[in-house]
């Protein structure tokens, strides 16, 4: 089992190199490839959520394919669980796709709060994570390339899919936000 990213098997990155190396050696592999983690909305420091706000540099109507790390454990049991049907197969994975508007909506629901969306300057990114990270969110912001949810969901009915709201509903925000 290899955990890489969407799309790695396209892109020229040491991921790449490594999942090129796989399919060159004599093992049974299964390689995951995850979209951008749900879970990053925990880091209070970036999301803001700590402020009251959902903050990302991506316009507030632009959807994102995002994937709990509950899913990445669910499909990576389900590729334990039936080697035979999933060796050599390289699957990029995602749980949902959800705009910054909808994933506020979201969290505002289940904390029982209004928690706005609010776009950050990219420049502020770069600043405050890096260029690598800002790249990122160019081309998150660029893209047209989303995953097919409902084949791979279908595909694989076993994992337990988790939703936008069904993630949000897992978290103890309470411990999360607690100053």
């Amino acid at each position: 089992m290899y955990s890489s990213v969407k799309g790695t098997d396209r892109l020229a990155d040491s991921k790449q190199l490594i999942e090129a190396y796989l399919r060159e050696q004599p093992v049974r592999a299964t390689v995951l490839g995850p979209v951008y983690f749900i879970e990053n909305a925990l880091n209070l420091g970036f999301s803001r959520l700590g402020d009251g706000v959902l903050a990302c540099p991506l316009t507030p109507g632009k959807p994102l394919d995002q994937v709990s790390v509950l899913d990445i454990a669910g499909m990576a049991v389900h590729a334990v669980e039936n080697p035979d049907a999933l060796i050599g197969e390289r699957i990029d994975i995602a749980s949902d796709r959800v705009t910054g508007q909808e994933a506020a909506r979201i969290l505002s629901e289940v904390l029982g709060r209004e928690i706005p969306y609010q776009q950050m300057p990219l420049d502020m990114v770069r600043q405050w994570a890096g260029e690598e990270v800002a790249t990122m969110f160019e081309n998150f912001e660029n893209n047209t390339d989303f995953l097919d949810l409902e084949a791979l969901h279908t595909r694989y009915p076993d994992v337990h899919w988790h939703g936008y709201a069904d993630w949000a509903k897992t978290v103890d925000w309470d411990r999360v936000l607690a100053d």
